[in-house]
């Protein structure tokens, strides 16, 4: 992101003023990896606490109704935080990708891509496709497209997305999970995403019923 600051200084001498206009561009280039990891580690987190709910080791100490009550509560939490985490991680993924002008929701982009710079956070790949990078690796779509593997990788799975961020072609999943362990987040996000619309709905599925129910005279 560049951000701009505008400095008016004025400087007197002893038979005249003068005035300066300064202006700071600043640019921050972590904004997008700080935002994925946050967001990744609150993701795992959650996934975490939604599942090991299962894996609790019991003990004949404590009561199994309050066992069942811890269990339901961090069951609540875990998805509850996830559905917030995910949505948080959504609009912040489609401001900055606006804002820095390879992503455009609702048209065309407004700048031109490089074959070199990631669409997602704007920054030049160093690595190519076929390499193996000792810090990060590069992914390429379908549509030729290439990205940082973490960028494109929480562009899709955190960020909710499933067209590339440039051209919005669909992304083929099963092209990004290299381990079959990886597809847990995958599946979790669906979960998390059927518990939104779950939430969102019930209000109306609940009001169509008790109003199929008044209207056949049901109790």
């Amino acid at each position: 992101f560049d951000v701009t600051f505008d400095v008016t200084l004025d400087v007197t001498f002893d038979s005249f003023d003068v005035t300066f206009d300064v202006t700071l561009d600043v640019t921050f280039d972590v904004t997008f990896d700080l935002t994925f990891d946050v967001t990744f580690d609150v993701f795992d987190l959650t996934f975490d606490v939604t599942f090991d709910v299962f894996d609790v080791t019991l003990d004949v100490t404590f009561d199994a109704e309050d066992l069942m009550d811890v269990g339901v509560i961090m069951l609540f939490y875990g998805l509850y935080y996830g559905v917030m985490g995910r949505d948080f991680a959504e609009i912040c993924s489609d401001y900055m990708a606006s804002t820095i002008g390879y992503y455009n929701k609702g048209g065309m982009p407004s700048r031109s891509l490089n074959d070199d710079i990631c669409a997602v956070c704007g920054q030049r790949i160093l690595v190519d496709v076929d390499e193996e990078g000792f810090i990060e690796d590069t992914f390429q779509l379908s549509c030729g497209h290439i990205f940082h593997e973490f960028c494109i990788r929480g562009w899709c799975i955190v960020g909710k997305k499933q067209t590339c961020p440039y051209c919005n072609e669909k992304v083929d999943m099963k092209t990004m999970m290299n381990n079959p362990w990886e597809k847990t987040h995958v599946l979790y996000g669906q979960l998390l995403d059927w518990l939104r619309y779950l939430v969102a709905w019930q209000p109306v599925i609940i009001g169509v019923v008790h109003g199929i129910n008044f209207t056949l005279g049901l109790e």
